[in-house]
């Protein structure tokens, strides 16, 4: 699947995408799983993939769906890739400040933002660091 058609019409078949993901019988395989047994449904992220192209690609999926079903768990990876990069702009950690002899064992963070978004306890520095992430990647908030 050309990168083209995943940005056209403003980005509706990818749009589309993290919708199927979203579906309570396919989140549990794709979204914060603590542990393996979270997984109930006993379906592999392949078969739920092929699911999922049959959906959105209905006449490709005709020709190979798992050819399909590939590309379309490939562009799940990027998604998934980019945002924990992103991620990583809202972690700031205190590591360089203090007594490099008193470290605590859990990182502590500046701010937290929650699955929502910024609200008006947030700092200025994250609502920005957060425009800047929605700007280069306005599907952020759904994963």
């Amino acid at each position: 699947i050309p990168v083209s058609k995943w940005a056209k019409n403003d980005y509706k078949l990818t749009w589309a995408l993290l919708t199927q993901l979203e579906l309570p019988a396919n989140h549990v395989l794709f979204f914060r799983k603590t542990n393996r047994s979270d997984n109930t449904t006993g379906d592999t992220k392949l078969k739920v993939t092929k699911h999922i192209v049959e959906v959105l690609f209905p006449v490709e999926c005709k020709i190979s769906a798992t050819a399909m079903g590939h590309r379309v768990r490939q562009k799940v990876d990027q998604l998934f890739t980019t945002y924990k990069l992103h991620m990583k702009h809202l972690l700031h950690t205190g590591e360089e400040i203090g007594d490099k002899d008193n470290v605590p064992s859990e990182p502590t963070y500046d701010f937290y933002i929650q699955d929502q978004g910024p609200n008006e306890n947030t700092p200025q520095e994250a609502v920005n660091i957060w425009e800047e992430i929605i700007a280069e990647f306005p599907f952020f908030p759904q994963l």
